[in-house]
């Protein structure tokens, strides 16, 4: 097997693992990405649309699943043709495209083009509009479709005001994922955010009995929560207890400094503060109302915000 051909089994293996950081090593620092109508240069870049693609979908969709063929070779260049095995209830359907992967005398991907197959766009549209479902842009950052997400979660069952806040955990969607869904099983009972971030957007930091509903990257609706503690306590004061409760890694306070504080870092450049053991952290402790309590009855004072971690 040549190594071209061995680097695009490794490339589609990867793709259709979801597994970004063995996609990232098969990948030139300059390789560029041409995908409708966009040009994407470089790993990071072109593994965003990529991870950002599969989380739409899994947003969608009850199952989604992943498989690949190489179905054209030259000395340089391979085709794949990739499918999307989607579920939505019992429904489901298969998306094919394809995508011709230029490679390096070393191995190294260094141009990737994305090719719609004639009429699998139609397919897929008329397939999710069957079903009741539809991809959503990252949404995060912009004004999420309150009325809808407002809507679903009364519908739930659950009783909440107008003025509820409504965001997602992280600053990613993969970490928006992995946080809800610790929130959602009821592992994830705390979060922590710098005082700072709350002034700087000049908005209140949480108080006990503040209601929050919390999705996922696209606006999806994750679950319901109510704050039942808040503290504003030095970093370095920060907890074992309070770290447990946060549900993150292996739940130690190591890992919860650790973590906190590369992201706190980020967080103070952005508003030009020095991160040190004396930042003030807010820590606040939350209960599941939804799915846990659906029909719970609560008259909060919400505000719309930035959810830090």
């Amino acid at each position: 097997m040549s190594t071209q051909r061995l680097r695009a089994q490794e490339w589609k293996a990867a793709l259709d693992a979801d597994d970004f950081a063995a996609a990232e090593a098969l990948i030139a620092p300059d390789a560029v990405y041409s995908v409708a109508g966009d040009t994407l240069v470089g790993p990071s870049a072109i593994l965003d649309s990529y991870r950002q693609a599969s989380c739409a979908a899994h947003a969608a969709f009850d199952a989604v699943g992943y498989r690949s063929t190489i179905v054209a070779e030259t000395d340089r260049d391979i085709a794949i043709r990739f499918f999307d095995d989607l579920r939505f209830g019992d429904r489901t359907h298969v998306h094919q495209c394809e995508q011709d992967v230029e490679l390096s005398n070393e191995g190294l991907i260094t141009r990737i083009r994305h090719r719609d197959i004639p009429g699998q766009r139609e397919l897929v549209r008329q397939f999710m509009s069957e079903v009741g479902t539809r991809l959503r842009s990252p949404a995060h950052g912009k004004d999420f479709d309150r009325e809808a997400i407002i809507g679903e979660v009364r519908r739930k069952g659950v009783v909440i005001p107008e003025h509820v806040t409504i965001d997602c955990f992280g600053n990613t969607a993969e970490m928006a994922a992995e946080l809800g869904a610790l929130v959602r099983a009821g592992t994830k009972r705390a979060t922590a955010s710098l005082l700072w971030a709350w002034q700087s957007e000049g908005c209140q930091p949480p108080t006990a009995g503040d209601l929050e509903i919390v999705v996922d990257w696209w606006g999806w609706l994750v679950a319901v929560i109510e704050t039942t503690e808040v503290r504003h306590v030095p970093f370095s004061q920060v907890d074992a207890a309070f770290a447990r409760d946060e549900g993150e890694g292996d739940g130690s306070l190591r890992h919860w400094r650790l973590v906190h504080s590369d992201y706190f870092k980020g967080e103070c450049e952005s508003f030009g503060k020095q991160p040190d053991a004396d930042m003030p952290v807010v820590c606040q402790r939350f209960r599941l109302l939804w799915p846990r309590g659906p029909g719970a009855a609560i008259d909060p004072h919400g505000r719309q915000a930035k959810r830090p971690t």
